[in-house]
């Protein structure tokens, strides 16, 4: 497997990653990121691919949205993808090192069992054969006093023959080949314990790169309307994110059901599905039991542990939205390939979740942690 498809694995199939594959692909070449960079709609691509692209058409579109541009964009390196792929690579090597040296361990593993096992056979057969051997002599001797004619000489033969040599029950002998199927089975167990302590390091990485984003956000009340046939906490934080990157963690394991997330607009009017059709892009803990993120359709998560604080990350111009297990460093899912043109306000609500926002929103009681975290009080 080459290193590329290696790494989109790596964030597609693990049990606490919901990282699409696409996330890692360029549009134009469909293989990993080479120096990827940006331009300015939010989509990325390889760097010699999407110049190319632009030198064999006639105008400079992208060609995701179709966005036209009348002059050459600037190119913006996007380091945080080269960066989470750096790291993917050197997953990847250390793991493909370490497969190589169980595999030559393995290898020799089989020879030595080969070995001992030829070698038991080998003495069986000497064994076996000296056996043939000495009926063979035995059976000649008989053949021999048979065709005598001196019968005094025959009777006292025959009496030297009557106790036959001891031979060997061969009944119960068996060569049973070598089984591997333990040394597999520990090897595979091993290699998973690896690269669960590699995805774990990975993972810690990750949130750290993401954490130099950190912002205190304060959450604060968004309007005083009511839905009188719901009556649920939502707030929104007065700051705004329009560009760049941001990251925020909130304290949620005081609370049954939550929701957090980042919604482009907030209506107290009407009833909203929470999804990003209607400008939401949240996760949220349920009252029936589970973990969900309100795409299109609802996700089921998988969650080993339940979160004390759930962090945030949002790359405007990536369109990108992720939320990690704050304490374990877990990510739990990932919003990729949107597209932003309004302000993003950081979400929560403490609601019983059913999928809608109906909210009467409280004013609440906040206070900025020394480490970022938002406390919330109603």
């Amino acid at each position: 497997m080459l290193p590329g498809s290696f790494i989109c694995q790596l964030y597609s199939t693990s049990n606490n990653t919901q990282h699409k594959e696409s996330t890692f692909l360029c549009s134009i070449c469909l293989d990993v990121f080479t120096d990827p960079v940006a331009i300015p709609c939010g989509h990325n691509f390889c760097k010699s691919c999407i110049t190319q692209y632009w030198d064999v058409n006639l105008t400079c579109h992208c060609p995701n949205c179709n966005s036209v541009y009348n002059t050459r964009p600037e190119l913006q390196v996007n380091t945080f993808i080269s960066e989470m792929i750096a790291e993917g690579v050197q997953v990847f090597t250390a793991l493909k090192e370490s497969v190589e040296r169980g595999l030559a361990e393995l290898r020799e593993t089989i020879r030595e069992k080969q070995r001992t096992t030829e070698k038991q056979a080998e003495g069986f057969i000497r064994e076996l054969e000296q056996e043939i051997s000495e009926l063979e002599k035995r059976s000649l001797q008989v053949e021999q006093l048979s065709w005598s004619e001196d019968h005094l000489h025959l009777i006292q033969s025959l009496s030297s023959l009557n106790t036959a040599p001891p031979t060997k029950d061969w009944t119960g002998v068996r060569v049973h080949p070598p089984s591997y199927e333990g040394t597999v089975v520990r090897a595979v167990a091993r290699l998973d314990e690896m690269l669960s302590e590699e995805m774990k390091t990975l993972f810690e990485a990750e949130l750290k790169r993401v954490q130099q984003y950190a912002v205190d956000m304060v959450f604060g009340p968004y309007g005083q309307q009511a839905n009188k046939r719901h009556d649920c906490r939502c707030v929104l934080s007065n700051s705004d994110v329009s560009y760049g990157r941001v990251y925020f963690e909130v304290k949620v394991e005081m609370w049954p059901t939550w929701t957090v997330g980042v919604t482009k607009h907030f209506n107290t009017t009407r009833e909203i599905t929470l999804s990003p059709t209607d400008g939401y892009w949240t996760v949220c803990a349920k009252q029936i039991g589970g973990y969900f993120a309100a795409s299109d359709p609802s996700v089921r998560l998988s969650v080993k542990s339940s979160p004390r604080k759930v962090g945030v990350f949002v790359d405007y111009e990536e369109g990108l939205v992720s939320f990690y297990d704050a304490a374990t460093a877990v990510l739990i899912y990932s919003f990729t390939g949107c597209h932003f043109t309004e302000s993003l306000y950081p979400f929560l609500s403490l609601c019983p979740n059913d999928g809608y926002a109906h909210c009467l929103l409280l004013k609440i009681k906040y206070r900025s942690m020394m480490d970022g975290t938002v406390a919330l009080g109603f």
